[in-house]
């Protein structure tokens, strides 16, 4: 487990190639164990460890234990930054205090309604295939600890929607 996957924390190489950084946190899974195991085992946080909490998890709060389903969470807050144009926790005109990305992006007012979170500049660059397989992954990764998914599915669904977005700007490039 990562345990601290935030935008700051996925850096790009010469390539534009992302790369995790920032393994301080991280807590390695027991030998022979990987990402087939049915219900990986929840960690108790017992140190003091200073966590960017626009990134746990709801359930944290409850229990104070993460789990390779919490970095799934933070990843999804990470692609709903990208997604939104916006920081995790981001201040707003006439707001003494930060507001959450998730809370903003799912209230009554937006939820349902993608184009009323969406970065204005992706719009109508994103082939709609695309956009329905990012927002649902997104979406997932938000959701409950039950029905998030592991982190291999969430690499195929994007790796998926890069095909998507390939194909459409091929057919793009031919008209």
């Amino acid at each position: 487990m990562h345990r601290a996957v935030t935008s700051s924390n996925i850096l790009l190489d010469h390539n534009l190639v992302p790369k995790v950084a920032d393994f301080g946190l991280c807590k390695k899974q027991p030998e022979g164990k990987g990402e087939s195991r049915p219900k990986p085992p929840r960690v108790e946080l017992r140190e003091n460890l200073e966590l960017s909490l626009e990134y746990l998890e709801p359930e944290y709060r409850i229990t104070g234990r993460l789990s390779h389903k919490s970095d799934v969470y933070s990843f999804g807050v990470v692609m709903l930054e990208i997604l939104c144009r916006k920081e995790a926790c981001f201040s707003t005109p006439g707001r003494d205090c930060c507001e959450y990305l998730v809370k903003w992006a799912f209230d009554d007012e937006r939820k349902g309604v993608p184009e009323k979170i969406v970065d204005p500049s992706l719009i109508g660059k994103i082939a709609p295939a695309c956009w329905e397989m990012f927002i649902e992954i997104v979406q997932r990764c938000l959701a409950s600890v039950e029905e998030r998914p592991r982190m291999g599915e969430v690499e195929v669904v994007l790796e998926n929607a890069l095909l998507l977005q390939e194909r459409a700007d091929a057919v793009k490039e031919l008209v």
